[in-house]
């Protein structure tokens, strides 16, 4: 799609639409294609004209327009014509932009795009046990897979023709709205299927472990079958601490701030007494509506405080005791 990747691999059975596995890139998108033509013109105007055109705002936003076009035109054609009669001056002299991009020279600016999407394959096939050889099928959805670089880079990597049964624009939109029948009841039994879905990335809270204050401690791991609710406790980290701050991330990193920051709250109240003696509760619950709860309480006095984070509006060790 335009702002992340994912990959999702799942099983059909006598009705079942079951998720094994499901992992993404959530920094890479259509939109990191944009920029790498839009980085190719402006340095081929600085070589032409000597002149930098990243901090004219007009002039980004007519080349953003035609980037986009020409990502989209190369899916069909050899070549486009990027042309904006003026984009700026120079000595008082209008100057255009003016310049052919090849789909060879697209293919070179995207290919390591395109091989980051290895890593979230590899993990999602690792997670759920299975080979490349195992797969029946890849179906393509978002727009992005409409690149023939892309749909030529899954077939080698994974040996098998992708299909694109579903028009890969509307793919997104007809699924939702399909779960949504389903879970309404609008959808008959009878004529529907029962899915199951899964956590696609690790959910968890930063705390002090040790000397390391940018802990990223696991709550829910990825791939855990939803709706789930899980449970951590967490311990004062000084004498006479009154209240914590919890600050929520997504992600697979261990350090917490290199992860997807999702939302943060206090909860106050907290007896005072030496570090480690009191301890706080936290819930995470994840249901099938793409919502995670978090919940904190204080166990000695039940003081509590919570937040509501709606993940579709989001797009990143169990055991031992951590401090908060």
């Amino acid at each position: 799609g335009g702002g992340t990747f994912d990959v999702t691999l799942l099983e059909m059975f006598d009705g079942v639409l079951e998720v094994k596995a499901s992992c993404g890139d959530n920094k890479l998108g259509g939109k990191d294609f944009d920029q790498k033509i839009i980085e190719f013109l402006t340095e081929r105007f600085f070589k032409k004209h000597g002149v930098r055109l990243e901090k004219d705002m007009y002039a980004m936003v007519k080349i953003r327009e035609q980037a986009e076009a020409c990502k989209i035109a190369l899916s069909s054609q050899e070549q486009f014509d990027v042309c904006i009669p003026f984009i700026t001056s120079q000595e008082g002299k209008p100057l255009a932009l003016e310049e052919t991009v090849t789909v060879e020279d697209f293919n070179l600016m995207i290919e390591a795009l395109v091989e980051r999407t290895h890593t979230p394959i590899d993990t999602v096939l690792a997670d759920s046990g299975l080979n490349a050889e195992d797969l029946d099928m890849v179906l393509l959805a978002g727009g992005s897979t409409r690149i023939p670089y892309v749909k030529q880079d899954i077939e080698e990597y994974l040996d098998i023709i992708p299909t694109a049964a579903v028009n890969p624009d509307y793919a997104v939109a007809e699924g939702t709205g399909i779960q949504a029948g389903i879970l309404s009841g609008v959808i008959d039994e009878k004529d529907s299927i029962i899915m199951t879905d899964v956590n696609p990335f690790t959910l968890g809270l930063r705390t002090l472990h040790g000397l390391d204050m940018d802990y990223m401690s696991v709550v829910i791991p990825r791939n855990v079958t939803i709706p789930v609710t899980r449970k951590e406790t967490y311990y004062t980290s000084w004498d006479g601490q009154s209240r914590a701050e919890i600050e929520v991330y997504q992600g697979e990193r261990r350090r917490a701030s290199q992860n997807s920051f999702l939302g943060r709250f206090t909860v106050g109240g907290i007896p005072p007494a030496p570090a480690g003696k009191e301890s706080l509760e936290a819930a995470f619950s994840y249901n099938q509506n793409g919502m995670l709860s978090v919940k904190a309480v204080i166990v000695s006095t039940g003081e509590e405080a919570s937040i509501d984070i709606n993940m579709m509006e989001k797009k990143e060790q169990h055991g031992g005791r951590r401090d908060v």
